[in-house]
């Protein structure tokens, strides 16, 4: 891919480019500070998003004690950062519209970030599919990232291909 995006099929097990960034906290005081708790407990099962479950799968994020703590709390206080979060997204929506048209115009038919949500009995895998293309009766997951490719990426679309019929009762998702 000529650009700074590339998008990745599962078929070719190509890694991608990805997108990794620190999240921004604006707060100018620490919640201890305030006397606030460090974080929400979770109310009900533990959620695992499939960037997270990828990352530590390959070991790309070895600790398994962020891992756990990110499942079972909903919010706890982040690491500030001065990356800039809205420019990224406005930019990685763009880089999937690009992706959608271009797919859209060999004739699939596309859905731009749609949220997949699996319920087991212990936990939530949650993840959010960049671009869900269908044609003929075959469907493609794609992921568009930024920067280095990783092996996370791999397994995070395999992670989709097995939750995505899950997710719905059917995975046909356009008639």
């Amino acid at each position: 891919c000529a650009s700074k995006w590339a998008r990745f099929e599962p078929r070719s097990l190509r890694p991608v480019v990805s997108a990794s960034w620190k999240v921004s906290d604006s707060r100018q005081e620490s919640s201890r500070r305030r006397g606030e708790p460090m974080a929400t407990v979770r109310k009900g099962l533990p959620e695992v998003w499939t960037s997270g479950l990828a990352q530590y799968l390959c070991g790309e994020s070895p600790c398994g004690w962020r891992f756990q703590f990110k499942a079972k709390h909903k919010t706890f206080e982040k690491v500030p950062s001065d990356f800039d979060s809205a420019g990224w997204k406005i930019k990685h929506t763009d880089a999937l519209k690009v992706e959608a048209a271009a797919l859209e115009a060999n004739g699939w038919k596309c859905r731009i970030e749609t949220y997949v949500r699996v319920t087991g009995k212990t936990g939530v895998l949650v993840g959010k599919i960049d671009i869900i293309a269908q044609k003929g009766g075959v469907t493609k997951v794609i992921d568009v990232k930024s920067g280095e490719p990783k092996d996370s990426h791999a397994v995070q679309v395999a992670i989709y291909l097995v939750a995505l019929p899950m997710a719905w009762e059917t995975p046909k998702l356009f008639v």
